[in-house]
């Protein structure tokens, strides 16, 4: 198997300008709105979003399960590019391997904006798969928040 096998890569387009998308992802007071798939919620929040700095967040699922997730950010450019790692933090306090999840972020004609998401390098295709359908989910739930941010705007 390949090592990209291993790896996320997605492709969103957004109903948003680049600099309100890239915004979403910087400041906790609009993650918690859409950070987690549907029907998850996120509790806690924690970020100091400056390169060098950390994040941490736990988000309950609807089985009333508890996950919970750090990293640092590595590079920020904005609005242009978030690096950061990826954690998950076990029940008994171990983590997960890193991951290192890249963002760049595009602007695009008539106040639209792109997002390509890559994330290496998990250590089995069922934690990747997971991975994936919580990220698609986020997605999902980021452009439907980005549609209420830009109504209250126009």
């Amino acid at each position: 198997m390949s090592d990209t096998a291993f790896e996320i890569h997605l492709v969103r387009e957004f109903d948003a300008p680049v600099e309100l998308l890239f915004q979403m992802w910087a400041d906790p007071q609009h993650m918690k709105h859409w950070g987690c798939p549907e029907n998850f919620t996120i509790t806690e929040i924690q970020m100091d979003f400056r390169e060098g700095g950390t994040w941490a967040t736990t988000m309950v699922g609807p089985d009333g399960t508890s996950y919970h997730m750090r990293g640092e950010y590595l590079q920020i450019d904005e609005p242009n590019l978030i690096t950061n790692t990826n954690q998950w933090v076990n029940e008994d306090g171990t983590v997960t391997d890193p991951t290192t999840i890249n963002m760049n972020f595009e602007a695009l004609e008539n106040n639209r904006s792109r997002l390509i998401v890559h994330e290496a390098k998990y250590t089995s295709m069922a934690f990747k798969k997971d991975n994936q359908d919580g990220w698609e989910g986020s997605l999902d739930n980021l452009a439907a928040y980005l549609r209420t941010c830009n109504a209250l705007v126009r």
